[in-house]
């Protein structure tokens, strides 16, 4: 289809409210993508459109001889500024209109003129299409995004072999003995920061130089503690709560006892490369044997003698056969998902789960997450949040999450005149939010329950992920490691407050 006979949908889903042309509509879309939409149009000048996702149009609601685009409306967006970059004049910087001037410099050496399209008489035709594009993985039906193991291992396979992180190359060691079974839950960030610290590495006789993991002892010697280790995190009885700071990992590591060790006296004289043992080895050390024993968590029966065979043991923070437990990793209030424990058979009133866990998003700040920020440093810091991914810059995102929400109640207090200049320069993070909430609510633009949230927020009492102290941790502490999940729940949590508090 050419592209001139394509509309954007004035009804897109990512618009806060319908337009009412299609100029509104261009303007709208641009706005709410903000520095995304340079990126993508940067993605189509440097490698074309994505073969593997049509754009889906119906003449359904359009105009005689156009069609309206019901699936894929960034990228029309992107190609139509690309071609004419004044029809969203105002909406950018200076500098970002300089980029976009050039990107279309470069675009109109080889313009895209025609896109090729499914094409559906009637919107309703591709609904079921859409929404497993963008309600989640549908318990596989949709798009499964690849957690981080995934994505590094991916790397590794296609053109950068030797790139394979560290975590990456013990749970390739591990699973060529015991493999993941499904179920297991995802151990790669969390390995990531158990073998960062020295001691733990000493104590499992591994070694990380350059980036690949050497190991002292032989095959299974060496397995021992890497074994047990990775059983712990995958069955959830060790999660990242149990070793987020150095002195949680060496707490941990008081529990291995001798024989889940490598023995000293098997030392060998030279290292080897972990992948290369585990290459040497047709079957693992203890072939057909079941994996290391997973520790109870404490205070759960064991199973065996005096224990019900047909209950299993349930681990910590995961929900039993009667109640659901707490969300992911424990935090209450943060993206939940359902139990993978089945109710007993045979009661004849509750019936499996049939939610669906929600697709994970890679930004701190959801896309989803519209601010009206009227400070223009702010402003960039929000749209830096909802563009950076998480996953890879942890650190970058932790602090400036953290400066964000103070710069937020800084602009608010500064604002509304709240206290002297002085006094607001000098004051602790806890107190401002604690002013700001109290303002808010006194205006009825949040209520009681919002205001108490904030106020246990600030005084550190509400979820380990969001607390002040917390926050402080990831600037000050050398030793805390900002964790993915963490900052984005943190956000979900402070989210109905900022939303509040950057309200038009």
């Amino acid at each position: 289809m050419s592209v001139s006979r394509l509309l954007l949908d004035q009804s897109n889903a990512r618009l806060g409210e319908e337009q009412t042309n299609q100029q509104a509509t261009q303007l709208a879309l641009a706005q709410l993508l903000g520095p995304q939409l340079l990126e993508i149009a940067e993605d189509i000048v440097t490698n074309g459109l994505d073969p593997t996702a049509l754009l889906a149009v119906t003449p359904d609601g359009a105009p005689r001889s156009k069609l309206r685009v019901i699936e894929g409306n960034r990228r029309l967006l992107a190609l139509k500024v690309l071609d004419t970059p004044a029809i969203i004049d105002g909406v950018f910087s200076p500098a970002r209109r300089k980029r976009l001037i050039a990107l279309s410099e470069m675009f109109r050496a080889d313009p895209i003129s025609s896109v090729q399209c499914a094409v559906f008489e009637e919107e309703e035709n591709a609904r079921h299409w859409i929404e497993l594009r963008h309600t989640g993985a549908n318990d596989g039906v949709g798009l499964v995004e690849w957690d981080s193991n995934e994505q590094d291992r991916y790397r590794t396979r296609h053109g950068q072999p030797d790139e394979r992180k560290p975590a990456g190359q013990i749970i390739d060691f591990v699973s060529h003995f015991y493999p993941a079974k499904p179920g297991d839950k995802r151990v790669f960030t969390t390995l990531e920061r158990v073998v960062a610290t020295r001691a733990v590495r000493e104590d499992l006789g591994i070694e990380i130089d350059g980036g690949k993991v050497y190991s002292n002892f032989p095959v299974a010697e060496v397995l021992k503690g890497l074994s047990r280790l990775v059983a712990d995190l995958r069955s959830g009885d060790i999660k990242v709560t149990d070793v987020y700071y150095e002195e949680d990992r060496l707490r941990y590591l008081t529990t291995f006892t001798a024989e889940e060790l490598p023995d000293l006296a098997t030392r060998l004289p030279i290292r080897q490369l972990l992948v290369s043992l585990a290459a040497t080895q047709a079957s693992g050390p203890n072939n057909g044997s079941p994996p290391p024993k997973q520790r109870t968590p404490e205070g759960e029966p064991q199973q065996g003698a005096g224990s019900n065979p047909t209950q299993p043991v349930v681990p910590s923070g995961v929900g039993n056969a009667t109640g659901p437990g707490p969300g992911v990793g424990g935090f209450a209030g943060g993206p939940g998902v359902a139990s993978s424990q089945p109710p007993p058979t045979g009661s004849g009133t509750l019936r499996p789960s049939r939610v669906r866990p929600l697709k994970q998003r890679t930004t701190t700040i959801p896309k989803s997450c519209v601010l009206y920020i009227t400070d223009r440093r702010v402003n960039l810091m929000y749209h830096e949040l909802c563009r950076l991914d998480v996953d890879q810059f942890s650190n970058a995102c932790a602090v400036l999450l953290r400066v964000f929400v103070e710069l937020s109640a800084d602009s608010y207090i500064e604002k509304h005149n709240l206290v002297a200049e002085a006094e607001r320069r000098s004051a602790k993070l806890k107190k401002k939010l604690m002013d700001v909430a109290s303002h808010l609510k006194q205006d009825g633009k949040i209520d009681t329950q919002l205001q108490r949230a904030v106020e246990k927020f600030a005084n550190s009492d509400g979820m380990f992920n969001s607390s002040i102290v917390t926050l402080h941790q990831y600037v000050h502490n050398p030793k805390a490691y900002p964790v993915p999940r963490e900052i984005r729940t943190a956000w979900d949590e402070v989210q109905p407050f900022m939303t509040a508090l950057w309200a038009k």
